[in-house]
């Protein structure tokens, strides 16, 4: 409640083996698939089943608030969490995701795809790319997710906590409206690089058939989870083995091409500093690529198979 404690995102597709994982032994987010790509009570108590046991072993209990969508059912066993069902049709009032914080998160998720497109489109325009479709695969919107999910302020986060009424003293619920969920909670270094300056930018060189805010509120009433019937149940439960040995949904996406060596890898990064080490106010920056520098290396000596006198030596 206070934003200082962020889970990894839980993303849920069609596709149980998209193309773009071929070659992704390790992905930024949790992701699981079904061929709704909803939201069920089997993920539902998978997913809590496995936080469970990573707070038992942190030794930690917390208690978490869940709304009574269908696809929340109450789970029996759990150790080291207490859940804490809304009362119905109070979503809206009382869970703090709803005061601002799906909002905050779906506003910084849309910015870096009008962003990422707009430099595809002024890229074309100035000759440096090819004239092709700017695609985006299953991979690529998840590390999306994941940079989203990170941007979001823990003070917002705290707001909107204080906004549903969670405080640890009474007086703390006494704030001002604006202070509850800022109207922007991008945080921009630069005043240019904001949703809807991007938005407008984009649209000047593509028309655009919808508003920024229709963009950004485009899957407001798409459906996110289940809502079961009683036949629903019995077919879960009969399908259930079935669907854990299915491949899942194919995608449309066309196979991505090989891995980069190690040795393109050192010389990326050895571009990517001459870029960044070129910019003002970049010491953080640097700092990471430092990190990927070592962590690239160590790779590098992994892979490195360990000579033998033996090598040196010729069978006559």
């Amino acid at each position: 409640m206070d934003g200082s404690d962020k889970l990894p995102a839980l993303v849920i597709g069609k596709a149980k083996n998209p193309h773009a994982f071929k070659h992704a032994k390790t992905l930024p987010v949790c992701y699981r698939s079904n061929k709704k790509a909803w939201m069920t009570s089997t993920l539902f108590e998978e997913w809590l089943k496995k936080l469970d046991r990573q707070m038992v072993t942190q030794k930690r209990k917390i208690a978490m608030v869940v709304d009574n969508c269908p696809a929340h059912p109450k789970v029996e066993g759990l150790k080291a969490i207490e859940l804490i069902f809304l009362p119905p049709n109070t979503t809206s009032i009382l869970q703090p995701c709803d005061q601002g914080i799906i909002k905050s998160f779906k506003q910084i998720y849309r910015k870096l795809m009008v962003r990422s497109y707009l430099l595809h489109v002024e890229e074309q325009i100035k000759g440096r790319r090819k004239d092709e479709v700017y695609t985006v695969n299953v991979l690529d919107a998840l590390y999306r997710i994941m940079e989203a999910w990170s941007n979001v302020k823990q003070q917002c986060i705290a707001n909107c906590f204080r906004h549903a009424g969670f405080v640890k003293e009474p007086e703390e619920s006494e704030t001002i409206e604006s202070d509850i969920v800022p109207v922007n909670q991008e945080g921009d270094s630069l005043d240019t690089d904001n949703y809807d300056n991007l938005f407008s930018r984009l649209n000047d060189l593509i028309p655009l058939s919808a508003t920024s805010q229709a963009y950004l509120a485009i899957d407001n009433d798409l459906a996110a989870s289940e809502v079961l019937t009683t036949e629903d149940i019995v077919n879960s439960v009969v399908e259930r083995d079935v669907d854990n040995e299915e491949e899942g949904e194919e995608d449309e996406e066309e196979m991505p091409p090989p891995p980069p060596t190690v040795a393109d890898a050192r010389e990326a990064i050895k571009t990517l500093r001459l870029f960044i080490q070129s910019q003002s106010n970049a010491e953080d920056e640097l700092n990471q690529i430092a990190n990927l520098q070592d962590y690239v290396e160590k790779v590098s000596v992994t892979k490195c198979r360990q000579t033998s006198i033996t090598n040196f030596f010729k069978k006559m």
